[in-house]
C-alpha cells in the first residue's frame, strides 16, 4: 500500500498518515537521505527507500516512565522521497538488502526557500490558471472556491528540491508542500527547470564538462535515457576533446538500457507475455552484454529454447496420434484438438509424462519396434496430465474417459445461471459410477479454462456488463482491458478502478498508460458515474455492484 504525499482535494490521504503517526509510525519525512535501504517482497516486488518500523509505547507502572520500542509483528514502511509505503513486516517480506542503493549519489538539487506567510491551504478548490515555472523555479496559481465560486485564492508555488526520483513544490502564500515524482513532471519540463539552476548554467556561455556529465548523470538516474543521450552527443559536438568521458556517460546509459530490458524480460515472463520476452532478448547485443547478466541471459534463452521444443512436440504428437487411434476413440481426437488448442507455453508442464511417454513410443517404431503403448493410451496420458495435471497422468481409456465427462459436466454446471438446474445435474452426476473423487474433481475443477470463454479474445478495450445483480437488474458496465497475449488457460491478476465521478472509463484507463499491461494485469474500469453516486460514498449497494 503506497501513499504520496499529495496537495489538497486529497485529505483524507492525509489525515491518514497523521493517524499513523499518531499510532507511533518511524516515518521519515524529510528529504531522503544517504543510505537507503530494500525491501524485496514475496511475489519479487521491490522498494527502496529508508526503512520505518511501527513502534509502541511501554509504560511502567511503578515508575511511570515510558520507552517507544519497536511493536512486535508490527507493520513496516518504506519512504522513498514523495511516498510512504506500509507492508507487513513478517510475512510479506522475504529479504531486506543493505548493500545496494538505488538513491546513491542522486543529483540532489535545492532552492533557497522562505516561507512570506503560514496560511492554511484553502478548502475545496479548483485550478482556474497557473503561469510557467520562472528562472527561479516559481510560478503563481489562482484557485477557485468551489464553495463560494466569486472567491478566489492566488497561491504562490516554488520548486525547492528535485531530484531525479522526486520534487518538492512549496508554496509561499500557505503551508502547502506537495510530492510528486519527477516523472511525473515530464523530461521536457525538468530539463527547462535545471537549464536555469546555478549547478547547469555555464560561464559566458563556454560548455562546461563537469556541468555537463552533471546534467547527464541527472537525466540517466531519471532513466530519460534518450534525453541523456542527445546530451551526450551535444557534449561531443562542444567538447570534442572531452568524447572519452562522453563515452563512458554513453556506456552507463547502455548498462541502464540493459538493467531495464532485463528487467521487462522478467516482468514480462512473470505476466505471460513470452513473445515480447523473447523477442526482447533476440535484441539484446550479445557483444555487450554486461557479465553480470550474461548467466542470467543464457538461462532465460535456454529455458525458452527448451519451452518451445516441448511446446511443437505436443502440439506434433497430439496431430500424429490422433490419425492412428481407430474410429471408436472419436471422444479422445477430439479431446486431442481442444488441448492442442489450449496449449500454451505456460502450459506444456501438463504434459511432461506424455511427452516422455509419446517420444518413447516414437523410438520404438523408428526401430521397427512395437511400442509399450497404443495411439489410444497415449492420448489418454495426454488428457490425464491436461485435465488433472502431469503428476496425475494415466494411460488408461476409461480414466481419461470419466475425466473428459467430468469436465464437460463441470463447464455446464458452471455455464447453468438456473440454481435449480444446477442442483439437478449436480444430483444427476453423483449417481453416475464413473464419478470422480472430491479431491480429483478439486484438481479438474482449479485447471478448468473459463466457462464461457470468448472464441475471438478482444485485442484493445470492450465495454462489458456483469448482467442481473442484487441490487440491480440492468448489472453494472466497466470497461474491460486484457493483457497483452492473454491466453484463456491462465491465471492473471484482475486490477478494479474506480474512477473519478462522472470520468469517462476510458478517460481513467489511459491514466495508467501501459502499466497493467507490462505488469500482465486484466483491467476493469467501473463506470461510476453511471448510477452510481458523483463522488465516492461506499454504500453497501456500491459495494455490491464492485464486486459483481
Amino acid at each position: 500500500m503506497s501513499q504520496s504525499r499529495v496537495p489538497p482535494g486529497r485529505r483524507f490521504s492525509i489525515r491518514w498518515l497523521r493517524l499513523l503517526l499518531l499510532a507511533g509510525f518511524a516515518l521519515g519525512i524529510a528529504a531522503l537521505p544517504g543510505r537507503s535501504d530494500v525491501i524485496i517482497l514475496k511475489d519479487g516486488y521491490s522498494i527502496h527507500g529508508k526503512v520505518g518500523t511501527e513502534q509502541t509505547i511501554i509504560t511502567d507502572k511503578l515508575s511511570g516512565e515510558s520507552i517507544i520500542t519497536k511493536k512486535l509483528n508490527g507493520l513496516s514502511t518504506v519512504d522513498d522521497g514523495p511516498r510512504w509505503t506500509v507492508f507487513s513486516a513478517n510475512s510479506k517480506r522475504v529479504g531486506e538488502i543493505s548493500d545496494f542503493n538505488k538513491f546513491a549519489d542522486f543529483v540532489h538539487l535545492k532552492r533557497p526557500f522562505i516561507p512570506i506567510t503560514t496560511s492554511k491551504e484553502p478548502a475545496l478548490i479548483t485550478l482556474e490558471s497557473q503561469t510557467e515555472f520562472d528562472a527561479r523555479w516559481q510560478r503563481k496559481q489562482v484557485f477557485r472556491s468551489k464553495l463560494n465560486p466569486r472567491d478566489f485564492y492566488k497561491i504562490d508555488q516554488q520548486i525547492d528540491i528535485l531530484t531525479p526520483q522526486y520534487a518538492r513544490f512549496n508554496s509561499f502564500t500557505h503551508v502547502w508542500a506537495s510530492y510528486y515524482l519527477t516523472r511525473e513532471l515530464g523530461p521536457e519540463l525538468v530539463r527547462r527547470l535545471l537549464s536555469t539552476h546555478p549547478d547547469f548554467i555555464e560561464k559566458d556561455g563556454k560548455a562546461d564538462v563537469g556541468k555537463r556529465a552533471k546534467l547527464i548523470r541527472f537525466l540517466i538516474q531519471a532513466e530519460w535515457l534518450n534525453e541523456a543521450e542527445e546530451e551526450v552527443d551535444r557534449l561531443i559536438k562542444d567538447l570534442p576533446a572531452e568524447s572519452k568521458r562522453a563515452e563512458e556517460l554513453r556506456d552507463d546509459i547502455k548498462e541502464v538500457r540493459l538493467e531495464q530490458s532485463m528487467v521487462e524480460i522478467e516482468r514480462a515472463r512473470a505476466g505471460g507475455r513470452h513473445g515480447f520476452a523473447q523477442s526482447t532478448l533476440k535484441r539484446l547485443p550479445k557483444e555487450q552484454v554486461p557479465a553480470k547478466f550474461t548467466v542470467k541471459v543464457a538461462g532465460f534463452k535456454a529455458e525458452y529454447e527448451a519451452t518451445s521444443a516441448k511446446f511443437n512436440d505436443a502440439k506434433r504428437h497430439l496431430g500424429e496420434l490422433s490419425k492412428q487411434a481407430g474410429p471408436s476413440f472419436k471422444d479422445l481426437t477430439d479431446a486431442a484438438d481442444f488441448i492442442s488448442a489450449e496449449l500454451h507455453l505456460d502450459t506444456t508442464s501438463r504434459l511432461d509424462l506424455f511427452l516422455t511417454l509419446a517420444e518413447q513410443a516414437e523410438v520404438a517404431l523408428k526401430a521397427q519396434k512395437k511400442p509399450i503403448h497404443t495411439p489410444e493410451q497415449l492420448l489418454s496420458a495426454a488428457i490425464c496430465g491436461w485435465l488433472m495435471g502431469n503428476t496425475s497422468t494415466e494411460t488408461k481409456v476409461d480414466v481419461a474417459r470419466s475425466r473428459l465427462k467430468a469436465r464437460e459436466v463441470a463447464l455446464k454446471y458452471l455455464r447453468e445461471s438456473n440454481s435449480a438446474k444446477r442442483r439437478d445435474m449436480f444430483t444427476e452426476y453423483q449417481k453416475d459410477k464413473d464419478t470422480l473423487p472430491f479431491d480429483e474433481l478439486e484438481k479438474l475443477i482449479s485447471l478448468l479454462p473459463p466457462p464461457e470463454a470468448e472464441k475471438e479474445i478482444p485485442t484493445g478495450p470492450v465495454t462489458r456488463n456483469s448482467g442481473p445483480l442484487p441490487s440491480t437488474t440492468v448489472g453494472v458496465s466497466y470497461l474491460l482491458q486484457l493483457p497483452p497475449e492473454y491466453q484463456h488457460g491462465r491465471s492473471y491478476p484482475l486490477l478494479i478502478i474506480l474512477g473519478q465521478g462522472g470520468e469517462r472509463p476510458s478517460d481513467t484507463l489511459k491514466k495508467f498508460g501501459d502499466l497493467p499491461a507490462r505488469y500482465g494485469f486484466i483491467v476493469a474500469v467501473l463506470e461510476w458515474g453511471a448510477g452510481f453516486e458523483s463522488s465516492y460514498n461506499y454504500t453497501e449497494e456500491e459495494q455490491v455492484k464492485v464486486t459483481g
